[in-house]
């Protein structure tokens, strides 16, 4: 079976609060590991990103309060 992938030139920031959140926690994998897939990915672009997409899940909100604290490490290295 083949099925052609479509980009459909969407903006990020038009984007599901769903895409939005697992695309920084994918973000904050590929920083930790410094991948150098990562991009331009920044920790403040996961804080920033993850923050906006977490409405009232608990778990988004952890994810969030985790990727602070390794933020605060991060910055010290």
């Amino acid at each position: 079976m083949e099925v052609p992938a479509v980009d459909s030139v969407a903006a990020f920031e038009s984007a599901s609060a769903d895409f939005k959140f697992a695309a920084s926690v994918a973000a904050f994998g590929m920083i930790l590991r410094d991948s150098p897939l990562k991009g331009t990915a920044s920790i403040e672009d996961v804080l920033k990103i993850a923050a906006g997409a977490t409405s009232n899940d608990s778990a988004r909100s952890e994810f969030v309060s985790m990727a602070r604290k390794a933020a605060t490490k991060l910055r010290k290295k």
